[in-house]
């Protein structure tokens, strides 16, 4: 009897992975939308976890390792093969939460932008403090953005 390899080759354990995701496919999302425990709370649970996993990443400096091992062909084909309608459909299928945090931003957004209307600029330093206004507003709704989202 020949024996096969000890370790599946690359190819053959890459077309088992898309193999298996292919056909567990209505399982994952069975199980997904029906876990067994809800997974923002299991998720707060383990925040100190995640606190010290961060911090050991920045020990490691493994942001900056994971970008220099980036392959940019690979990353290119990637965006290549999802193309414009997988990127507009990932925006549609989020439609709801993107429509509620903007709803939660709409009023700042306004009086931000009602804030800057009333300032004059019509000398240098009027449009100069008025710009650095800006910036400061923009950041502190930058902010807030990332606290609804």
């Amino acid at each position: 009897m020949a024996l096969g390899p000890r370790i599946p080759s690359p190819e053959d354990q890459t077309r088992r992975l898309i193999d298996n995701a292919t056909a567990n496919a209505g399982d994952w999302l069975k199980n997904t939308l029906a876990p067994k425990k809800d997974p923002i709370d299991e998720a707060v649970k383990k925040k100190g976890k995640y606190e010290r996993k961060v911090q050991e990443a920045i020990r490691e400096d493994r942001y900056a390792k994971g970008l220099q091992a980036t392959d940019r062909d690979a990353m290119r084909a990637t965006i290549e093969a999802t193309g414009t309608s997988g990127f507009a459909d990932g925006i549609r299928r989020r439609e709801a939460k993107i429509l509620a945090s903007r709803r939660a931003l709409f009023d700042l957004q306004v009086s931000v932008v009602g804030e800057l209307d009333k300032m004059p600029a019509e000398t240098d330093d009027q449009a100069k403090a008025k710009m650095v206004r800006n910036f400061e507003l923009q950041k502190a709704l930058g902010k807030k953005y990332r606290e609804v989202k």
